[in-house]
């Protein structure tokens, strides 16, 4: 929580840009996973393009849901996580 709160206090502005890569979901619609691609940055950004020409930090994130039927949504049961590489932005 500190190196949290100490970030975004040096960085007032704070963006997400995420793109969901892949969603599986199995026969039974009670499991999913799904693979997210997000980048935090100091600015707005609207496409991959403006995301390269920033020279971001990117993450792939790697998602195992399970379905909460009390709800009516989803929610993480694990996840993975790993830096990866901007060109896979255009693959």
């Amino acid at each position: 929580m500190r190196s949290l709160f100490a970030y975004t206090r040096r960085h007032r502005d704070i963006h997400l840009f995420a793109r969901i890569h892949e969603i599986e979901i199995a026969p039974d619609q009670r499991l999913a996973g799904a693979v997210v691609l997000a980048a935090i940055t100091g600015k707005p950004v609207d496409t991959e393009q403006q995301l390269l020409a920033l020279k971001a930090d990117l993450y792939r994130f790697e998602l195992n849901l399970a379905r909460n039927d009390n709800e009516h949504g989803w929610h993480i049961i694990s996840s993975r996580w790993q830096r990866a590489d901007l060109g896979f932005l255009t693959r």
